[in-house]
């Protein structure tokens, strides 16, 4: 693949997308509106590691 320049993974970042993905199939899983703002907080958390701007609460 061309063009893409993916960022090197550090253990934060890793831990960040390992905690949104299994949010993700806890919501998939439970079809709970609470698990799915869990897993969009769970997202929003993960891009701030590489956006600048407000945390995830």
């Amino acid at each position: 693949m061309t063009g893409i320049n993916f960022p090197s993974r550090d253990m934060k970042q890793e831990a960040a997308w390992n905690e949104y993905l299994e949010a993700l199939k806890r919501a998939h899983d439970t079809r709970d509106f609470r698990d799915g703002v869990a897993a969009g907080k769970a997202w929003s958390r993960f891009l701030n590691l590489f956006c600048s701007g407000r945390p995830a609460e």
